[in-house]
């Protein structure tokens, strides 16, 4: 799913070479996968917030927070990112980068998404409380 371009055209504005390349060195580097990624999202949400008043970017925003707080609260493994350590390894554009994690996100984001275990149960019985009456009323 491609972003859309009103995102795209903000962060023109605002380019993200630099949080891409930085990511691209620790993964080169030899950090661990999990603190690349989380510096990576982390990076991103704090570019994100300087940015205001644009839907796109707060929607964004709260995508990469999902998944960062998934990943550092161990709820999903570091192998959901395998296609943004792939993207380091291969020549990829800044936007193909920014893409595949937005997908990454929302993907991760949409699996939490909660379900009903149990169908709500109704009920046609009525309980009714005893309340005492104030005398003379």
């Amino acid at each position: 799913m491609e972003p859309s371009t009103e995102l795209f055209d903000c962060l023109n504005l605002n380019p993200i070479d630099s949080i891409v390349d930085r990511f691209r060195s620790n993964i080169d580097e030899g950090l661990k996968h999990k603190t690349a990624i989380s510096t990576f999202l982390n990076d991103l949400i704090n570019h994100a917030d300087n940015i205001e008043g644009q839907a796109a970017i707060d929607a964004l925003q709260t995508e990469l927070v999902g998944a960062f707080s998934l990943l550092n609260t161990k709820k999903v493994p570091v192998s959901a990112f395998r296609d943004l350590i792939a993207s380091t390894k291969k020549p990829a554009s800044d936007r193909e980068i920014l893409t595949i994690v937005i997908n990454i996100a929302k993907e991760l984001n949409k699996e939490l998404d909660p379900i009903a275990l149990m169908r709500p149960v109704h009920s046609t019985v009525t309980g009714l409380r005893k309340i005492g009456e104030v005398p003379g009323y």
